[in-house]
């Protein structure tokens, strides 16, 4: 009798086109990589989700073997272990239509949604030195803001934020 060996994934629930979340069933870019890497019978995924300083927490003490895709920084370096770098994203600056044009450098005077505990938070308040800004676990919620005037500008990966925005027409 062969050994499987058992590999708990957790991702963040709501992080397109990486990750999608429908009845606690996980989908997207991120688990159909995951089920490529590990589609033998030597391995057992468990698959679930949850938000993502939690999974990254997690990651960090062991709980977790897997925390999907992320980014690669010196200090996550220092915690966790990653595989060879598979892509580059990019993160992008949204506004109304209508609003001024600004420059990174503007940020520091208006009212900047980011998400929650993401690779983009730490950008923002430890390169930029941004600290006026609202962490959202879900960036659906940032849109809205944006859209009421709440916030004035979202600061976000662009393949995340593209996603929701094309979803919302």
């Amino acid at each position: 009798v062969e050994e499987t060996h058992k590999v708990i994934y957790q991702v963040d629930e709501n992080y397109p086109p990486y990750t999608y979340t429908h009845q606690d069933y996980i989908y997207g870019f991120d688990p159909d990589l995951t089920n490529l890497v590990f589609n033998s019978k030597d391995y057992e995924v468990v698959y679930s989700h949850d938000t993502w300083d939690v999974i990254y927490e997690r990651l960090v003490r062991g709980e977790i073997d897997l925390g999907g895709i992320i980014a690669v920084t010196e200090e996550r370096k220092k915690e966790v272990l990653f595989s060879d770098i598979l892509f580059n994203s990019y993160v992008a600056v949204y506004t109304k239509k209508d609003f001024e044009h600004i420059e990174i450098s503007d940020l520091s005077r208006l009212k900047v949604g980011v998400g929650k505990s993401y690779y983009t938070e730490g950008l923002l308040r430890d390169t930029l030195k941004i600290y006026n800004y609202e962490a959202y676990t879900d960036m659906n919620q940032a849109i809205e803001d944006l859209n009421s005037g709440r916030i004035d500008a979202i600061f976000e990966n662009q393949q995340l934020m593209d996603d929701l925005l094309i979803e919302q027409s």
